[in-house]
């Protein structure tokens, strides 16, 4: 069993500031989906349990009624 000492070359990491091409166009995107997600809230009319009103079931007793 040898161990060896060596250890691997890391490469260097770098940190995308604000002004990186691709921070922009992330945010712009993520400002994007905001903007659409906001879009839906008014066609959604009813809460999460739904429609809890009664609902009729009656049927007819004549055709035209």
């Amino acid at each position: 069993m040898s161990f060896s000492s060596s250890t691997p070359a890391v490469a260097e990491a770098t940190i995308p500031t604000k002004d990186d091409a691709a921070v922009k166009e992330a945010e712009e995107a993520e400002k994007e989906r905001i903007r659409k997600m906001q879009g839906r809230k008014s066609t959604i009319l009813t809460s999460g349990q739904g429609d809890t009103s009664q609902a009729s079931v009656q049927k007819k007793s004549l055709l035209g009624e």
